[in-house]
Parts: C-alpha cells; structure tokens; sequence
C-alpha cells in the first residue's frame, strides 16, 4: 500500500526560515501521527524557483546534536572552495528536546543536481529533509518528512529516495517517490535488510541498490524495477570483517567496504558486480588499508584509486586498485585529519580530486573539509587550507559537477571548434572501438561506430 507524506504547511524560504521552519513540524506531529504512524506527516516549504547549480559544487551535512545544517561551497578552477551559505535545518537548547531537524548525519544529491536529500537520525523524532539546488550552488528547503530512524539514504534516481530505517527488527530499506510539484514523498516499497544495515550504495546505472548488514557479515541486493519497487536477487557473504560503509566504482564493475575494527582493525572488503548486480568476492578479498578501524570507503570517479578513511588514527589512506581485478593495494600514500575520531567523511570529484572532512575542533582548533589533487602514484597535494562549515561536527560529503557542454559541432572529435579532415581521421583510425574513453565516440554510447561515422559525416565542414 502506497503511503504519503505531504505538505502540512507552508511558508516562504528566505533567510528567517532557514532557522526555523521545524517549529511548524513538531507542532503537526503532535496531532498527525497517531494517524500516519509509522510514517508521520511533514512540514513542507515552497522551494521555489530551482535548477542544479550552474558550477562545481560541494555540499557539507553539519551533524551536531544542538544545531543540524548544510552548507555549500563552489569548488573553483584551482580546486579550492568558496564558502556560499549555510541552511540551518534545525536546533534546540538540550539535547533531550525533540529536533528532527539537528544531527545532519548523511546526504545525498539527485543524478540531475537538483535535489539534496539529508538524513536526520536526531532522536525521539528523526526525518529527512530536502533542499533545492539554486543555480548559484546556495540551497532552500523544499520539504521536511518525519520518518523513523532514517540513518541513510541515496537517491536511485531523479524521483525515486531510498532510505535505511534501523529502528525496526529487521532493519528495512524503503523506497520513496518524491513529488517536488506537490512536496510529497510516498513510499512504494520496503524490503527487510537484516539486523546491522546502516549503509546504501546505489550502482551508477540507478539499476540496483545495495545495503550492508555488520551483524551476519552480508551485502544485500536488489534490482530496481520499472515502477520503482525493488526485488531481491542476492545476499553476499563477506568473509571474518564485518561490512559497513559501501562504495561502488563509477565504472560500476566493483564494490567496496570498510571492515571497521573487526578482523584485525584494518580491513576492506572488494566485490565484484555483475551485469546483473548480484556480487561475488574478489580474489583475494579482504584487502589490507594500514590505517586503524576503516570506516569510510569512496572511489575515484577514474576508478584508479580507493580513498579508505579511518576512525581510530583519522587517517585517510590512498589504495590503488588493479584495473583488471579491483583488488587494492596501499600506495603508502595518506593524510592525518588529526586525533582519533574526527575524521567525519571521504568524497571524490571529476580531475583526480579527494575530499575529506574534520569534524572536531579538539586539539587543533580547526574543522571543516579539505581538498585535495590525487596524482596517479597516489600523491595528495593539498589545494589552500581547511575550509570551514561554519556547522557543528561536518560529516557527509556530496559533490555536483555540471555535465559537459554539447559541442558547437556535433562531429567535432578533437575539441578545435569544427568538424573536419582530422575529425574523420580520428573516427576511422578508433572504429570498433568498445568501452570508456574510444576517441571516436562522437554519441556518448562508449564504442565507435558506424553511427559515430555518421555524424562526424555529416556534421563535415561544420565551423562552430
């Protein structure tokens, strides 16, 4: 049966809502959920005029217990950041008090860019809430949903949320559609996921959705149908560590997790992923990361390298991984966020960067989120110092970058602004090509064919 969440209430979002928005929210629980137990009635707020931000962008969840927010940065041409704004999603004075906006624990952007999604797993009531990307990167919030226990989620695709629910026996994966004309979620699926599920990873494809389970040592599967539900079609066994956070490659071929403190504190498991999505151990599997107890895994987005980060010596450490196999070895390559614990999350960008967030101020009296240029050995180079959220307890990272700009000339291989001699040289010289990167791919569809041909063909003497 489908469930709605809807709006409740409404209002406009300038700057004095940002800070208070939830007041409507905790007022409308006390006299919808006995009705809508156990998913509960929101607060939705307008969102507005809204698209994907229009440069680089890279979005913070602040997960403090007082005070929950997002902030948002441009990431600029030298790879550093300019801080735009912060959205408040909610604050209280004691932490027993009910604020199922505070403790901005994890989030996630929609493939277009033009949704953030952040899970609240606050206390008595916890929620999710979404924001509309400006085109200038700054957001607004779109709508508030109070729901138990959400400790993550990820978007499948443009409409369609998945989000863990740990608050039930089993743990349960719930799959909802976002109507952002109405500011409406309805959930139209759930699946049992175990007893320790905490994380999700969806495959690039949005075809199939992944969750861990830590307490019997397994990665669930699913395939996403066509009208959104999701059906099982594998559980994995990891082996002795324990899975946590999960990671799938960009190339979509391997998944990886961080083992935590079991199997000696210094594991990661490797999976292979099929056409189908189902799994199987890669050879080899568990691999070593030198650092203690990983606890975050992210790939870069040109498959060359694993970015393991770890709670107990808040190291993150650089493995590279075999094109042919996925397995991973250490590079010797790292960085120390600093003392033990405060090392909140790893993210990747597009041009070999790595991201990563400092969630205390213990000790060195700085936090916030660091960028850095990954070389191909590993290499880190920092790009300007640490940039504050100006939030309690940065953790989660999610990065937009605008895709590509269509070329003037639709056969123009070669990037020089028009479609000529060289252009067709390129196409026939890389014909059958198959797989990521074929320079004639003048369609995007990763090979080089007769269909490339034909444009390069007849786009010839195009001049921009």
């Amino acid at each position: 049966m489908e469930r709605h969440i809807g709006p409740t209430s409404a209002g406009s979002v300038g700057r004095r809502v940002r800070s208070v928005w939830w007041k409507e929210a905790r007022i409308m629980k006390r006299f919808v959920v006995r009705w809508l137990n156990p998913v509960c009635a929101c607060c939705a707020l307008s969102a507005g005029a809204f698209a994907q931000s229009s440069a680089p962008a890279v979005f913070v969840s602040n997960n403090g217990n007082l005070e929950g927010s997002v902030t948002s940065f441009r990431l600029e041409s030298n790879h550093t950041l300019t801080f735009l704004d912060r959205n408040i999603t909610g604050t209280r004075q004691n932490i027993n008090d009910p604020c199922p906006g505070c403790n901005a624990y994890d989030l996630s952007l929609t493939p277009d860019g033009r949704f953030l999604a952040v899970a609240h797993a606050a206390g008595d009531i916890d929620s999710i809430t979404i924001h509309a990307v400006q085109p200038d990167g700054t957001i607004n919030p779109a709508g508030a949903f109070v729901m138990p226990t959400p400790i993550d989620c990820a978007w499948i695709s443009n409409d369609l949320l998945a989000v863990i629910q740990s608050d039930f026996s089993p743990d349960r994966v719930v799959v909802f559609r976002y109507d952002d004309e109405a500011a409406q979620l309805t959930q139209i699926d759930q699946e049992n996921a175990g007893s320790g599920s905490s994380y999700l990873a969806v495959h690039p494809t949005g075809n199939f959705v992944y969750a861990n389970d830590s307490i019997v040592k397994q990665v669930f599967a699913w395939r996403v149908e066509a009208d959104g539900t999701l059906t099982p079609i594998d559980t994995e066994s990891v082996g002795a560590p324990f899975p946590l956070e999960l990671a799938v490659s960009p190339n979509g071929l391997w998944m990886y997790s961080a083992g935590g403190i079991s199997d000696g504190g210094n594991k990661v498991i490797g999976l292979n992923i099929a056409v189908d999505g189902t799994l199987t151990n890669i050879a080899g599997s568990p691999f070593i990361s030198p650092g203690a107890s990983p606890s975050n895994v992210y790939v870069g987005r040109d498959n060359m390298h694993l970015f393991v980060g770890h709670g107990t010596d808040a190291t993150v450490r650089v493995l590279a991984i075999n094109q042919s196999t996925g397995a991973t070895t250490d590079t010797g390559k790292s960085f120390d966020v600093g003392l033990q614990g405060t090392l909140g999350d790893v993210s990747t960008a597009p041009g070999g960067l790595m991201f990563v967030t400092d969630n205390s101020m213990a000790i060195d009296g700085v936090q916030g989120i660091y960028s850095f240029s990954v070389a191909t050995d590993g290499s880190l180079t920092q790009n300007g110092g640490i940039y504050s959220t100006q939030g309690i307890a940065p953790r989660s990272i999610a990065v937009w970058t605008p895709p590509p700009q269509p070329p003037a000339c639709a056969g123009d291989l070669d990037g020089n602004g028009d479609t000529d001699s060289t252009d067709l040289n390129i196409v026939l010289t890389d014909f059958g090509c198959a797989g990521a990167g074929c320079p004639g791919d003048a369609d995007g569809d990763q090979d080089t064919d007769s269909t490339d041909l034909n444009i390069v063909l007849t786009d010839f003497g195009c001049a921009g």
